[in-house]
């Protein structure tokens, strides 16, 4: 068998769709497990079928024209109904080509179920190498690693699956490959194969998950099957593998992960008791309030059935017929019920149960909600206690009446003076917003003409300063021409000073409009601007796709580009900027952080950071104003949030914020 049939053989099993050769009298003469599966028919039983019997009758003009086409042009496809063995009908898309088998030219049928209208592979297109008509059209990549690890092979779906051409992504070490969290599994299991071989044992098919970088800088996770594949005499020839784009999968696991975290977060806060029962009636789940009420922790109790620590014996029989009736599902099997305490001690407690059940309806198990109700007894107690002697109660309440009405009458004269104080203040408040707005006014003026006051003796410096050094430059020593530049230099640094200022000012009157914002494509598009400024620097960005918060979209704008721009800046030393966005879950909120591997800063000057004019680094290093960051936290203040930094000289800084 020729590297090229061996190939396709393994792609043929390999390939998830139903795959069927025929001769020119619609006769099955070879057929891939995925169709036996599908049909419900042995490989003895198919082989040697016409093809024809497994189309619906009604389709079976469909069938006819289908095969002519192929004959006569050498491609076509179809949609029909075909019929398993048992007689149950599916919806198929059919692509067919005219292929080589044996030496003969034969038709290849690819039929694939597309009863719930998920197209799982790109349609077919018609192509001269037989392998290529199968691995060019599915949206998995497939590919073929030499031993030396070098992709020697890769089918064009990977353009899909992560933006390259397989021109590029055979140029590729593996470390461009597999992002670096995930190539100890791809090594290890490279290591394991050869020392398997070693010992002269084969290994077969294995299936992982690896994050793999795509060209646009975000990444993806795919689910990779590899196959090692051997000569006629068992020599080792290469790694064939297949890689299915899991990226919603995972996401949607990691968002089902950190839902169930809140969940249990707002169960844990629950004031109510709650207890999760495992259909064996033993405790899965036991939050705080429960821990409360009856004294046993988590540890102790997780496990436990309940009669063993919380029901008295005379009580035992009683919660059975309970939990038979929650097994089939009774929704009212409530109860209230002496139980014991850790302590000892015995207590009333108020129970409502539910039946739990699983995606298929099946019971699996109960929540209950209990609360100590021992309490509300002894006041129930005592009121049935007053019940007789009620008279003595009334008259008793009477006076207590007579008592609060008169307390009353005091508290509305007391309450009738305040409110003439609270509209003698309000009209004070009055009074005082308006002079507020006065002064806010005044100082919008007093901001424009200090702009423009300021401005024009600083143009006229810079201009006369610059005059001398274009007219009389060769009038000055080399000391009078310095002085001169440090002079433009430094009323440059003014006027820069002077705009941020302003700006910083205009932030605080702006007026906040929250909508809906992605904030990973303003990084995405900020970032791109920078690279754009710099071609040269070598760069790593990693962007979590898709993390929204409800702000200002302009001042968002404004804060994410002082972060970046800072970001920027203090890794123009390194050898590669690497700079991230990324979220994490908070108490009872998200926190998102950019990361750079910039210089740092001491974090014992933290205080300092976020002040205005005040630099952590000098000028002559990095240059800048020193307003930055403190417009960046005003913007964070106005949208009630929070912004801190974590970092360290020479291994970069992460800013952290909340919205």
């Amino acid at each position: 068998m020729s590297e090229e049939e061996n190939i396709y053989k393994q792609i043929f099993e390999l390939s998830r769709d139903c795959v069927v050769i025929l001769d020119f009298k619609a006769t099955i003469k070879m057929a891939n497990n995925r169709a036996f599966e599908t049909y419900g028919y042995t490989k003895k039983e198919m082989i040697g079928m016409n093809a024809k019997n497994l189309t619906h009758p009604n389709f079976h003009p469909v069938f006819e024209k289908f095969f002519k086409e192929v004959n006569s042009s050498g491609f076509s496809k179809s949609e029909t109904i075909e019929v398993k063995k048992d007689g149950t009908i599916f919806n198929a898309e059919v692509d067919g080509s005219l292929v080589t088998f044996n030496n003969k030219p034969h038709l290849m049928s690819i039929i694939r179920d597309i009863s719930d209208k998920i197209e799982v592979y790109e349609k077919l297109k018609q192509s001269e190498e037989r392998h290529k008509l199968i691995t060019e059209n599915l949206h998995d990549a497939i590919w073929i690693l030499s031993p030396d690890e070098k992709i020697t092979y890769i089918s064009q779906s990977v353009s899909q699956l992560r933006g390259y051409t397989p021109e590029e992504v055979m140029n590729q070490k593996m470390e461009e490959i597999v992002c670096p969290s995930s190539l100890p599994l791809v090594y290890g299991m490279i290591e394991e194969f050869y020392s398997e071989l070693a010992k002269g044992n084969k290994v077969d098919l294995k299936a992982f998950q690896v994050e793999q970088p795509c060209k646009d800088g975000s990444t993806v996770w795919t689910e990779v099957n590899v196959k090692p594949i051997f000569d006629e005499n068992n020599n080792f020839m290469y790694f064939l593998g297949v890689s299915r784009d899991i990226d919603s999968r995972i996401k949607s696991e990691e968002e089902n992960r950190q839902l169930k975290e809140r969940l249990e977060l707002q169960i844990n806060r629950m004031p109510i008791g709650m207890i999760v029962w495992d259909k064996n009636f033993k405790i899965q789940s036991w939050n705080p309030a429960a821990e409360e009420i009856f004294g046993y922790t988590k540890e102790e109790i997780i496990g436990v059935h309940p009669f063993d620590y919380l029901v008295p014996q005379d009580m035992q029989d009683e919660i059975n017929l309970i939990w038979e009736r929650l097994l089939q599902g009774d929704q009212t099997a409530h109860n209230i019920n002496d139980n014991l305490t850790k302590s000892g001690e015995c207590i009333t407690c108020h129970w409502s149960n539910t039946p739990l059940k699983d995606g298929n309806g099946n019971i699996i198990g109960a929540l209950s909600m209990v609360q100590n109700i021992t309490n509300q007894q002894l006041v129930e107690a005592e009121l049935q206690n007053n019940r007789e002697n009620l008279e003595e109660l009334v008259k008793k309440r009477t006076k207590e009446i007579e008592d609060q009405s008169k307390k009353l009458h005091d508290s509305q004269m007391a309450l009738t003076f305040l409110l003439e104080d609270i509209n003698e203040t309000r009209a004070d408040l009055e009074a005082a917003n308006k002079k507020l707005d006065a002064v806010n006014k005044e100082l919008e003026a007093f901001s424009y003409s200090v702009s423009h006051d300021l401005r024009a003796p600083l143009n006229r410096m810079n201009g006369f300063s610059n005059a001398l050094l274009e007219n009389y430059s060769s009038q000055l020593d080399e000391k009078g021409i310095h002085y001169l530049k440090r002079i433009r230099a430094s009323s440059q640094h003014m006027s820069e000073l002077i705009n941020d200022i302003l700006n910083l000012s205009k932030i605080s009157r702006r007026k906040i409009i929250p909508k809906e914002i992605n904030i990973s494509e303003i990084v995405t598009n900020i970032l791109k601007e920078l690279t754009e400024s710099d071609p040269s620097r070598k760069i790593n960005f990693s962007i979590k796709k898709n993390l929204h918060v409800k702000a200002d979209e302009t001042l968002m704008e404004i804060f994410l580009r002082n972060l970046l721009e800072n970001a920027w800046k203090f890794c123009s030393r390194q050898d590669e900027t690497k700079i991230a966005l990324d979220s994490k879950a908070g108490k009872d909120e998200i926190i998102i952080f950019i990361k750079d591997n910039g210089v740092g800063f001491d974090m014992k000057y933290y205080d300092q950071l976020f002040q205005p004019f005040r630099r952590l680094h000098p000028e002559n290093e990095f240059t800048g104003t020193g307003i930055g960051l403190a417009t960046a936290q005003r913007i964070i203040n106005r949208h009630k949030g929070r912004i801190w930094a974590e970092s360290e000289i020479g291994e970069g800084t992460t800013f952290f914020f909340t919205i």
